[in-house]
């Protein structure tokens, strides 16, 4: 019996292979950031974070940053930071201002990023 082209199996197929290219991509960018925090210089509890929400497409290494989760003395990670929008110093700004600020402070691949927060994508 032949199965329809969008069959469960087939959507299931399709699913592994995004997720296969999103494990690669992810683990590309942990190796291109030397397993290191980019905010704090963490090598621990390590996470990849979307720059540009993930619903817009973008797994690609210049949308991807790799930020720890670790909490110190029960302070927000960097990553917490990045989703929830906090400064250093705990004022709280907006998750784009601080995505916006530590790029700003890195350059280097995240440039076309860096310009679509700040077109307010």
């Amino acid at each position: 019996m032949l199965e329809k082209p969008d069959s469960k199996a087939e959507r299931r197929k399709k699913k592994a292979a995004r997720d296969t290219e999103r494990k690669s991509a992810r683990d590309e960018v942990v190796i291109m950031d030397n397993m290191t925090c980019r905010d704090c210089g963490q090598h621990n509890a390590l996470s990849v974070h979307h720059i540009i929400k993930r619903r817009h497409g973008y797994d690609t290494p210049w949308n991807l940053i790799t930020l720890c989760q670790f909490k110190l003395n029960g302070v927000q990670s960097c990553h917490d930071r990045a989703e929830n929008g906090y400064g250093e110093n705990g004022t709280r700004i907006t998750a784009r201002e601080y995505m916006i600020a530590l790029l700003d402070r890195l350059g280097g691949r995240w440039g076309r990023a860096k310009k679509l927060l700040e077109a307010k994508l």
